[in-house]
């Protein structure tokens, strides 16, 4: 016990001693504990899925604006008796564009761009006008027919799906880059905060030696 004692006395003796050591010791560690935390926080953020989810988005995004152009083409070639033109091509295309919009739905699209107010009224104005339509399609293809007037009603309201799609595309791709940009700003800044970190670990590695 009584060695026990008097190695106690010694060491903090010894730290009395070298207080500034002993406090250049301290600082190092969490500097250095500060500059594992920002490898990590870097690390994570080049693994993160977000920016592949959000490319995702987009894609999903540009193949609906595109099917929307191909039910407007193909709504125009039947109304106007083209080539190739039929209601069963119509109503193809019709379902290939209600599918595609209902992977965004359930994919959350506005969700993917951090709930972004915009893509969010953009796509909730897209699923009304398709929904809108489906009653008019439905009825092509039970009567296995279509009217010049039910065409050209089709046609009107296709267009408006598209302006839709549109700027829905517009917006994903400028919130998208928007984005871009904040995360590279942000990681330039965590960049800046580790050098700075290192800089400081290795000016306290320095002086204890």
């Amino acid at each position: 016990m009584a060695f026990a004692s008097k190695r106690g006395r010694l060491v903090r003796m010894a730290i009395s001693r070298n207080k500034g050591l002993v406090a250049l010791v301290a600082i190092g560690l969490v500097l250095l504990a500060a500059v594992i935390a920002f490898f990590h926080v870097l690390w994570e953020r080049q693994n993160s899925d977000a920016f592949s989810v959000r490319e995702d988005a987009l894609w999903a995004t540009y193949q609906t604006d595109r099917e929307a152009g191909k039910l407007v083409l193909a709504l125009h070639d039947l109304l106007d008796r083209r080539d190739g033109g039929s209601l069963a091509d119509v109503s193809r295309r019709f379902d290939i564009l209600y599918s595609r919009h209902e992977v965004m739905e359930e994919a959350n699209f506005p969700g993917k761009f951090r709930s972004d107010a915009r893509l969010k009224e953009l796509s909730e104005q897209l699923s009304d006008r398709l929904h809108a339509m489906l009653p008019l399609f439905d009825r092509f293809v039970a009567e296995k027919r279509a009217e010049a007037v039910d065409l050209e009603r089709a046609i009107a309201d296709a267009l408006a799906l598209r302006a839709t799609t549109e700027a829905l595309l517009i917006a994903t791709n400028q919130t998208q880059l928007a984005l871009q940009v904040e995360d590279r700003d942000v990681t330039a800044h965590i960049y800046a905060w580790l050098a700075g970190t290192v800089v400081a670990l290795m000016l306290a590695v320095g002086a204890v030696i």
